[in-house]
């Protein structure tokens, strides 16, 4: 379907130009004729008057524009990252909150200390991001320590998160996140402990750190990890059963563990010190209050000096990679090799994962396969070389 053409009045024809710059010019100079000639109250239905037209100044046609609209006022960006802090905080969880509320407040604190705190929120560009993660990396491991890669991508996360709601917001049109990838990240082992180090750690903790110890139940005996655990309050503990929500759970299932006879006692002790429902069963109390404790490095610095006794009087030879969660690894690989006695490979992953509620047996096997106990003890009459 053909379109109708466009006509100017008396068969004006600038359209015909060849040249686009002087096509472009005569066009302006046809706007500006008939603004002037609408101006004066003459209709496109009405002949062009035959009287020579003067052609208005510049300030005449400047006069008859409307003015421009002033800008709105620009967003700072110590302005615009605490609106954004306001707005998640109505949907996020308050975990997920806590952690994006401080990584946020860093990145403001990190531009107000550089003198761009009252600058345009717009004039942020992905330099000024990188240059910020190179500082995470510097300065944001434990003690000012170097960090790890994990947790300059744990920052370029929620920095991006930031941005886009901010485009939500229209505050911004552009991400200063995109583009910049993520490291990769060194995993951490969590190397395991031997069933003589267990003892020997149990026997330390009884003796100096007895809340350590009760922590560290529930790592072994319950497999909860310590984010977890920290988050359990006492309405959702009983003598036989944890009760963890999605909301606490690191999978985000809801989940019913039973309480073993290894847990109960703890459990029980831990339940007869509660005053209220809603109290955290682990607090910096040492007993059920109602603050949880701020993270799970409040147990890892007390397990450091668990460590630090285990080198020196054992020459253990603990490194980082042996941590509190390592527990839960070692644990996990005792009762695997107690069904693998008794049972085929299938069988065993399959009662261990009842145990442990891994959802799939490649996830159970990274468990395993990062200590190689599932390796034959001897392959020599595997091989048909002689050599």
């Amino acid at each position: 379907m053909r379109c109708k053409r466009s006509k100017f009045p008396d068969g004006q024809t600038p359209n015909r130009v060849k040249n686009r710059r002087e096509r472009t010019k005569q066009m302006m100079l046809l706007r500006d004729a008939y603004e002037f000639l609408l101006s004066k109250g003459w209709t496109p239905k009405t002949p062009l008057p035959k009287e020579e037209l003067k052609p208005r100044s510049k300030q005449e046609v400047t006069a008859s524009r409307p003015p421009a609209q002033k800008k709105e006022n620009q967003w700072s960006c110590s302005k615009a990252i605490d609106h954004i802090i306001a707005i998640k905080k109505r949907y996020l969880s308050r975990y997920g909150f806590r952690s994006f509320k401080s990584i946020a407040n860093d990145f403001k604190v990190y531009l107000e200390e550089s003198g761009r705190g009252k600058a345009p929120m717009e004039s942020i560009s992905r330099r000024d991001i990188t240059e910020y993660l190179r500082h995470v990396l510097e300065t944001k491991g434990l003690d000012g320590a170097k960090a790890s890669t994990r947790t300059r991508n744990n920052y370029l996360r929620d920095l991006h998160g930031l941005f886009e709601k901010m485009i939500e917001e229209e505050i911004l049109l552009r991400n200063p996140c995109k583009g910049i990838a993520t490291l990769r990240e060194t995993v951490n082992r969590h190397l395991s402990y031997s069933s003589e180090q267990i003892k020997l750690m149990g026997e330390w903790m009884a003796e100096n750190e007895p809340y350590l110890k009760d922590f560290s139940y529930f790592i072994g005996y319950g497999f909860l990890r310590p984010s977890e655990i920290i988050r359990l309050q006492v309405k959702d503990v009983s003598p036989n059963a944890i009760h963890l929500k999605g909301t606490k759970a690191k999978t985000k299932v809801t989940e019913t563990i039973p309480v073993i006879g290894k847990l109960k006692p703890v459990v029980e002790r831990l339940l007869s010190q509660a005053t209220e429902p809603e109290h955290y069963l682990f607090s910096a109390k040492q007993e059920p209050g109602l603050k949880p404790i701020g993270g799970s490095q409040y147990f890892s610095k007390r397990f450091a000096r668990c460590k630090d006794y285990m080198n020196e009087v054992h020459q253990a030879g603990f490194t980082k990679d042996h941590t509190l969660y390592a527990l839960r690894h070692t644990f996990i690989r005792d009762i695997y090799l107690h069904f693998k006695q008794t049972m085929t490979r299938e069988e065993a992953e399959y009662r261990t994962m009842q145990i442990t509620r891994h959802k799939t047996v490649s996830a159970l096997r990274a468990y395993i396969r990062d200590f190689s106990i599932d390796l034959p003890q001897d392959w020599s009459s595997a091989y048909s070389l002689e050599y």
